[in-house]
């Protein structure tokens, strides 16, 4: 799917490859974390609500942050030993792809 990705997209999947660690993010972070520009995360993010694969979390223009809309809730519950499944996860393509990546590194892990 990435390979057929608009190449404007690329910071957006860039920050959905980083969400795992950092579930709640602002966009210095995320510029850190993915080594893209402010101006290009800004925008990824912003398509990332819109799409309503992240939420924001404070209302200011200063600091916001947002976080990966029902990730925290799914790393808690791995961390726990839940068992997830399709029908358990928010039914988003974006996030699937996320929690993906999460069970891969779970079963390399154990």
């Amino acid at each position: 799917m990435r390979a057929h990705s608009n190449p404007r997209a690329d910071a957006a999947w860039t920050i959905i490859d980083v969400l795992p660690a950092y579930p709640v993010f602002t966009v210095p972070v995320a510029v850190a974390a993915t080594k893209r520009t402010k101006p290009a995360v800004t925008n990824a993010v912003v398509e990332l609500e819109k799409a309503g694969i992240l939420r924001r979390l404070s209302e200011s223009l200063r600091n916001r942050a947002w976080e990966a809309e029902g990730l925290p809730d799914l790393i808690a519950g791995l961390d726990a030993g839940a068992e997830y499944t399709s029908s358990s996860v928010i039914a988003s393509p974006l996030l699937m792809v996320v929690v993906a990546v999460i069970v891969i590194v779970e079963i390399i892990i154990t």
